[in-house]
């Protein structure tokens, strides 16, 4: 007697980062989504936590039925922000009261530092130099929120340019690119996380270490030198030469 061909097992859908050009994430972003009760909006953030790849949660934790945080591709990216690697930003999508008692998904930016994003785009150069975004935030005197917070930056620093930089606890020594036009195109830089109030924020401090790379000579300039010093040194020969004779 034939056994009946068993069923095939249906696979199980494999999570995806989320991106704003999705239609789901589109509505999200925008604050267009609105249900007539909890329920259905806890149903359809369900829906999205199915979905697509979330924020990594210690063990035996679960997320909330009204809390869901993902990264998002394209999601609150600043120009600045996307000419220095970001590609995307994490969020916190909450189910909220909208607008005529009607409940919606409300998203909310989660700043985290660049080398804790899943996608990003690395650095063409081995340097920083001040125009990198952590660099010259440090140089403007950026305020941090706490210790964890400017923490982070050093951490994308090392991250990013691993061959220049040495972390230490609280600091680290980089080396930076200073420019052709410098005295020196790189100097070595320690940078140090320093506490600035009762509240805990804090600063990046930047001291100059010591000179790395000098410019290369202008060969062109140090042969004019040596032919400026031979013709001179030949010239006060003559002169002497003439002397003596009268």
């Amino acid at each position: 007697m034939m056994q009946p061909a068993n069923p095939k097992k249906r696979k199980k859908q494999q999570k995806k980062y989320a991106t704003v050009f999705h239609p789901t994430m589109e509505a999200v972003c925008e604050e267009l989504f609105y249900f007539a009760d909890k329920q259905k909006a806890e149903a359809r953030l369900a829906n999205i936590r199915d979905t697509f790849v979330g924020r990594k949660l210690p063990a035996g934790e679960q997320w909330p039925s009204d809390v869901f945080e993902l990264w998002i591709r394209g999601y609150a990216v600043s120009e600045e922000e996307e000419d220095s690697g970001y590609r995307g930003h994490y969020a916190r999508i909450t189910v909220a009261k909208g607008d005529d008692a009607l409940w919606t998904l409300k998203p909310q930016k989660l700043d985290e530092p660049l080398h804790k994003h899943p996608q990003r785009k690395r650095p063409d150069h081995s340097h920083p130099d001040w125009n990198y975004p952590v660099m010259r935030g440090i140089k403007k005197g950026r305020i941090y929120e706490d210790y964890d917070q400017a923490l982070g930056e050093l951490e994308t620093l090392h991250i990013d340019f691993p061959d220049v930089t040495i972390p230490g606890k609280g600091k680290l020594h980089i080396i930076v690119y200073e420019g052709k036009e410098a005295e020196n195109y790189t100097n070595k830089y320690i940078l140090s996380i320093k506490t600035q109030d009762e509240d805990g924020r804090c600063i990046i401090e930047y001291k100059l270490k010591d000179p790395v790379a000098k410019k290369a000579p202008n060969l062109k300039q140090k042969r004019h030198e040596e032919t400026e010093e031979v013709i001179g040194s030949f010239t006060q020969k003559l002169k002497g030469e003439r002397f003596r004779k009268k």
